[in-house]
């Protein structure tokens, strides 16, 4: 009787072992339909060596006792169907890759992509030629502020922030305090590849998708992830904007609003609705993006979730790391839930992120304050207005309402008397 036992508790761990695989495999089938171009073919070949792998395992189990051979035959015909799905989910990415990129560029797939993840992915939005000189210019400046002390660091895993007097000390993010990541700030500051990046088609195109016509640079930085980089974790780039309330209800006052989100934010009641897309980011990539090198953390369709991710525990949350390759363009929904993947690889992972807001809203860098007041007279007018110079509905403004652009060296109407009679 013991041995019967026994074998029946056997036979009943192999059982739920072998569910326990046909559960992962179907996520993985899910994973591909919200996969990139260059992740398809590497996650297709996964899933149909797992998938023999079940049925040959199942023959197996079956030889030994393990399990009837009833149930090895149901096993066999369970990975034959999720075959069939692996087959159908491959489908788009079996189509002639320049049909395939003709159709991305179009606007469409990538609109709708944006809609439903809360991402797109655009292979070649750079052209070869101006991938190296984004490069380059990129790694002058990186070595250039390293050398004179600008050089902002971060994702270190033995990096602490430090605070002084009530605010974050500046030391905090050093290479001395173990920062390893280089981030370089106010690219359009830096050179006109990183301007013209702000004015680029697809911008217009798909910014515009989810914020309308007029919209401003809200950021347009660098991340270099480095070799020995952690994860950042997951967060959201609209973490300040207010959740929907019930008239008359509580809610927190806009300006308390932090990043360490609470239950309002971590479970909403989305029965009141979610917040629209204010902000949207554009990944610009200058280096092949891999799960191995730090590619951007997602978790697909969270844009729609109205909740802000739990910054304590991740570990539930079924992340995706989308690869492509160098030139390629990520454009994502600020509510997506998303950060830099941990770099296990020995290379620098290039990126560009140019972030835009709409314009009732604060930019996070000053571009109008801070832009090389050198620079203006090359700028134009399509530039100036992303950089926040335009008047939107007379916000913005220094004087008279009818202004259309702010003058980088306004006239300032200072304190005046009238003249004596």
């Amino acid at each position: 009787m013991a041995g019967q036992a026994q074998v029946a508790k056997i036979r009943g761990e192999v059982r739920e072992q072998r569910a326990q695989e046909s559960a992962n495999l179907t996520d993985m089938i899910e994973k591909i339909s919200l996969t990139g171009l260059q992740d398809a073919d590497k996650m297709y070949n996964e899933g149909a060596i797992k998938l023999r792998n079940v049925i040959s395992q199942a023959q197996q189990d079956n030889s030994n006792g393990l399990i009837t051979r009833q149930e090895a035959t149901r096993i066999a015909n369970n990975a034959i169907s999720q075959a069939d799905l692996l087959v159908n989910s491959t489908e788009l990415i079996g189509q002639k890759y320049t049909d395939l990129k003709a159709s991305v560029k179009s606007g469409d797939k990538s609109q709708a992509d944006l809609d439903k993840f809360g991402y797109c992915l655009i292979p070649e939005a750079l052209s070869f030629n101006e991938i190296e000189i984004s490069k380059q210019r990129l790694l002058e400046q990186a070595e250039a502020e390293e050398e004179l002390g600008y050089s902002f660091r971060d994702g270190g895993a033995k990096q602490e922030i430090k605070i002084s007097e009530g605010k974050i000390d500046k030391t905090s993010f050093s290479t001395k305090n173990g920062g390893v990541n280089q981030r370089l700030w106010m690219l359009a500051n830096k050179g006109e590849c990183f301007r013209e990046m702000v004015t680029h088609t697809l911008v217009d195109e798909l910014v515009g998708h989810l914020l309308g016509n007029d919209f401003i640079l809200s950021t347009h930085s660098a991340n270099i992830a480095k070799a020995g980089g952690v994860r950042m974790g997951l967060h959201t780039d609209q973490w300040w904007m207010p959740q929907p309330v019930k008239a008359g209800g509580d809610f927190i006052k806009p300006s308390e609003i932090s990043r360490k989100a609470d239950d309002s934010f971590l479970k909403p009641d989305i029965s009141l609705g979610i917040s629209p897309p204010v902000v949207v980011n554009c990944m610009w990539m200058l280096s092949d993006f891999s799960s191995t090198n730090g590619a951007t953390e997602l978790v697909a369709g969270s844009h729609l979730t109205g909740a802000h991710p739990n910054q304590e525990d991740q570990s539930t949350y079924p992340i995706i790391q989308p690869e492509a390759e160098a030139g390629t363009l990520m454009v994502f929904d600020g509510r997506l839930w998303h950060g830099t993947g941990a770099n296990s690889g020995n290379t620098d992972r290039l990126g560009v992120l140019t972030t835009f807001c709409s314009p009732q809203f604060r930019q996070q860098e000053n571009q109008t304050l801070g832009l090389d007041r050198d620079l203006w007279e090359s700028c134009s007018e399509k530039l100036k207005s992303r950089l926040g110079f335009k008047v939107w509905n007379a916000y913005g403004r220094i004087e008279s309402t009818m202004d259309y652009l702010i003058d980088i060296e306004p006239e300032r109407i200072k304190e005046l008397r009238p003249s004596k009679k």
